[in-house]
């Protein structure tokens, strides 16, 4: 394979709001890292962990720095160090340099910051050159790029490569970027460069047994807390280990305030509202022991 960086160095950009890290969040990233070893393996690699500003506009954001200040970065600081840990184990990762950071510019922003904003500060601190820097995103987010909404960032995120973690049983590659090509050539204004877009964005293959723990969103997860709170006050925690980290949970736990376990707040949620659907997909997983 010849070389598509154009430097001894390329970076992943893992952005998200992180609330709280889950398996899913561990496992995706870590699928995303071995995609960038893949893609060229004679490179040093930086997986960068972004979290959004505490004042993104997510409830569950808000909410949680409101009465739990810095939890989100004890959190997330916590997540990169089980993904270190976790890499020296894989041998997708032997001889490799890769290191898994946490960067602070998005959370300790005082308002939102822009996508492409927090991707070019990156591309500035590293000192790199577009192609050298990835969007690692789930498929759902990058669906988000490519909506109408979307219509003002894209022209800017279509420069940069696209890492992606398929969701909720997607379909297959080529139909999942014909699905694309279609929308963008009869959007109002049309896309350009639809074809450079779709050829630098990369798929991650991954384990199929994985499906069922990567299509549980952050509200799945927290809606889990909210219906075993109880058991997590008196220290029953093995049914959600499927879903959260120990070393997660652990933190989580410790931040309890009155009784109160962090991110079981209904204001996290969007309108104070939990769609039916998660709460019953949650009853179920829970009946059955996951």
């Amino acid at each position: 394979m010849g070389s598509f960086f154009s430097s001894t160095e390329c970076i992943a950009w893992y952005n998200g709001s992180f609330a709280p890290p889950t398996n899913a969040h561990i496992e995706t990233a870590l699928m995303m890292a071995k995609k960038l070893v893949l893609l060229n393996p004679n490179k040093r690699y930086r997986f960068c962990i972004v979290p959004v500003s505490n004042a993104h506009k997510k409830a569950s954001v808000q909410n949680v720095e409101e009465e739990y200040p810095n939890l989100r970065k004890q959190l997330c600081r916590k997540f990169v160090e089980i993904l270190k840990e976790r890499a020296l184990k894989m041998p997708e990762f032997n001889n490799k340099t890769i290191d898994f950071v946490f960067e602070t510019h998005e959370i300790d922003s005082p308002t939102p910051v822009n996508p492409y904003d927090s991707v070019v500060f990156l591309q500035k601190k590293y000192n790199l050159q577009i192609k050298d820097i990835f969007i690692a995103q789930g498929q759902d987010n990058v669906d988000d790029f490519l909506n109408i909404k979307g219509w003002t960032l894209l022209p800017d995120l279509m420069d940069y490569p696209v890492i992606l973690v398929p969701r909720n049983n997607l379909e297959s590659e080529d139909d999942w970027k014909q699905n694309k090509r279609n929308f963008m050539l009869s959007s109002d204004p049309p896309y350009d460069r639809i074809e450079e877009y779709l050829k630098n964005l990369y798929f991650v293959e991954f384990n199929k047994d994985m499906q069922k723990y990567l299509d549980h969103s952050s509200t799945f997860i927290r809606e889990l807390l909210r219906q075993t709170s109880d058991d997590i006050l008196q220290g029953k925690i093995s049914l959600i280990l499927s879903y959260i980290h120990t070393d997660i949970l652990n933190i989580i736990i410790s931040n309890i305030k009155k009784g109160s376990v962090p991110y079981t707040s209904i204001m996290c949620e969007k309108n104070g509202v939990v769609d039916i659907k998660i709460k019953t997909d949650v009853t179920q997983a829970l009946r059955k022991g996951f």
